[in-house]
């Protein structure tokens, strides 16, 4: 439990009250501590929360996600994202609508929720947190890999007038794993690697 920041005006404006009568200002600070007491205590109950989140992602692709609070007294919620979970937005008043967006692939793990409620009188509030342990599997955008790799296999990706290398068999030792350019021979794609990143890639082979 804490005060809101209401608590602290009263309280300023009892100190300036006791430079003309200390025993009034000093019965006005006990009342006032008194009420906030009793404000806490309307609000100790811990709320009940439902949660809908998806559990599977494509990496880049967004899906809704929504909260409702069951709380007698205002109250505000707040989803927080993580490096690789974006929450937009992340917070509302009584319950929340967002789109949750995974920028990186694997399991994710959703931050614990967070409901603060505001005591009838506004003097005190309580933040409770749910830790839901809600995880999110993420895949790669592979409806985009796909449109990339259709392109390809159809040539959209090369620019006219421009041939392809050749055959490939100028090296036998693999190098690396590179962007496709145009003057890439499909034949070089490497179609795990572009479903992968969701970009065309192709094989690098040293020339011997």
């Amino acid at each position: 439990m804490s005060p809101t920041p209401f608590v602290g005006f009263v309280l300023a404006a009892s100190a300036v009250l006791a430079f003309w009568s200390p025993v009034s200002a000093a019965g006005f600070a006990v009342i006032t501590v008194g009420l906030t007491v009793a404000d806490a205590m309307l609000i100790r109950q811990r709320p009940d929360v439902a949660f809908v989140a998806p559990s599977i992602l494509n990496r880049g692709q967004s899906a809704s996600m929504e909260v409702s609070v069951d709380a007698t007294y205002r109250c505000w919620v707040r989803q927080p994202g993580t490096s690789d979970v974006i929450v937009e937005p992340d917070s509302g008043e009584g319950s929340l609508t967002a789109n949750v967006t995974a920028t990186r692939r694997g399991r994710h793990r959703l931050a614990p929720l967070a409901v603060k409620v505001q005591g009838p009188m506004r003097l005190a509030k309580r933040v409770f947190e749910f830790d839901l342990g809600h995880e999110l599997l993420v895949y790669p955008d592979l409806p985009k890999a796909r449109n990339v790799a259709a392109a390809v296999r159809t040539g959209a990706f090369r620019t006219e007038g421009k041939r392809s290398r050749g055959a490939i068999g100028l090296g036998t030792e693999f190098e690396s794993i590179r962007e496709y350019t145009p003057d890439h021979d499909i034949r070089q794609v490497n179609w795990l690697a572009t479903a992968r990143m969701g970009e065309p890639m192709v094989n690098q082979w040293r020339i011997e």
